[in-house]
């Protein structure tokens, strides 16, 4: 039985048998599942006779008992919803600040508050300004180092196909990056990775600070998945969330233009000049 509520799918799966005389011959448990953009999600398990009260208008319970059942059990789908299961984050970039006309990295993280099981991964980012910045102000490298693969808190470090194969993790235009990797132990195999909630490496991401001003860092979500299981033929995706990083670039020194440099240094051997015949008219009057 499916059932929608607000938007998102409730899925009730289970069977009540019945008895001759109508009644319940047993009450077995009924698995309540969710689906939204990211596919369906287990959520909790019922009992029959809880259900056959709400959805048949059966009440066969005391109402306060239906009320509070009802209660605990979308309370429950609100807090399954709310676990996100992978996390990604961003550390401040290197060096924080970035100077203008300078280059930099920035380190993508990675963790898990339900010990997701991680086999495959491809992740879109982009760099959007903030306030008055200029547009492009920093970027992507168009030559990304990759320096995650030999890191020792990379997700993958057991064995990574990007690694393995010498094979680029992502391509990078100007303001987007986009990246993906998997699990490989070299021949062909998968060796999926436990998920805590301890940050590990995602990727370690070169920067192109071009112009001062602050910059936003976000996951395009459209265009990110992670999955447990590579040879998944659903491919199942895991619930994902992800915060803001940002990127703050500074004005670089000032350095003086040649021609500002000369005309100073002219100025200042003149005023020696001056000094010095000063001196010689001061030492003639008194002799």
């Amino acid at each position: 039985m499916i059932s929608q509520r607000g938007g998102s799918l409730c899925r009730f799966s289970g069977r009540l048998p019945e008895t001759p005389d109508g009644l319940k011959a047993h009450r077995p448990r009924i698995f309540v599942v969710i689906c939204d953009n990211q596919g369906w999600h287990r959520i909790g398990v019922v009992s029959s006779l809880v259900f056959s009260s709400l959805l048949n208008g059966n009440f066969l319970m005391k109402p306060p008992i239906v009320l509070l059942c009802a209660i605990l059990l979308f309370a429950n789908i609100g807090s399954s919803i709310a676990s996100a299961g992978v996390i990604i984050s961003f550390d401040p970039s290197m060096p924080s600040p970035l100077l203008a006309a300078s280059s930099g990295t920035i380190d993508v993280l990675i963790q898990s508050d339900a010990s997701d099981t991680l086999d495959f991964f491809e992740v879109k980012l982009a760099l959007t300004p903030l306030a008055l910045s200029l547009s492009g102000g920093v970027q992507f490298s168009s030559l990304q180092s990759d320096a995650q693969l030999t890191a020792p808190n990379y997700v993958f470090s057991s064995g990574s196909l990007a690694r393995n194969t010498s094979t680029a993790v992502g391509t990078s235009t100007g303001g987007t990056f986009s990246g993906s990797d998997q699990t490989d132990d070299g021949m062909g195999g998968a060796i999926p990775v436990m998920l805590t909630t301890m940050p590990q490496l995602l990727f370690r991401l070169n920067l192109d600070a071009l112009s001062p001003g602050s910059y936003s860092i976000d996951v395009v979500r459209d265009f990110t998945s992670f999955s447990g299981d590579q040879f998944d033929p659903v491919n199942t995706p895991i619930l994902f969330s992800s915060t803001s990083g940002t990127i703050t670039v500074a004005g670089d020194a000032a350095v003086p233009e040649p021609s500002s440099a000369v005309l100073l240094g002219l100025a200042c051997v003149f005023g020696l000049l001056l000094r010095h015949a000063s001196k010689k008219r001061h030492f003639r009057e008194a002799e």
